[in-house]
């Protein structure tokens, strides 16, 4: 007789000891965080170069945080879409949405606002 057990199981009980099974979006977070935090920093030194102002890491910071939103955001709708889950595919996407707006209006220091003078 088989038992089936959830994917949390031994985990719950303490005597797996394996690795944990990876988070396909929580990957996807992260490369999204250093491709776009790479990008931004290595644009923001080259422009730098040539016209003298100094880079902002907080401008990179919340640039990285909305690549990797979207990223994680992108992938989760598009493994739910390759499961036939639309409504759980159009969530991720409003999700993903919610969370590039909300580091867009958390992480805009007064460094960052340009002026109008």
């Amino acid at each position: 007789m088989r038992y089936y057990y959830p994917p949390s199981y031994p985990y719950q009980y303490g005597y797996y000891t394996g690795p944990r099974p990876a988070n396909e979006v929580r990957n996807q977070f992260m490369r999204g965080f250093v491709a776009t935090g790479i990008l931004n920093m290595t644009t923001q030194a080259i422009s730098a170069e040539h016209t003298g102002v100094t880079p902002e890491p907080m401008q990179a910071l919340k640039r990285a945080v909305q690549g990797g939103a979207a990223m994680a955001a992108g992938t989760a709708a598009a493994n739910r879409m390759d499961q036939g889950q639309y409504f759980q595919a159009a969530s991720s996407i409003g999700l993903g949405l919610a969370t590039v707006t909300l580091a867009e209006r958390l992480l805009n220091s007064p460094s960052l606002e340009h002026e109008d003078d």
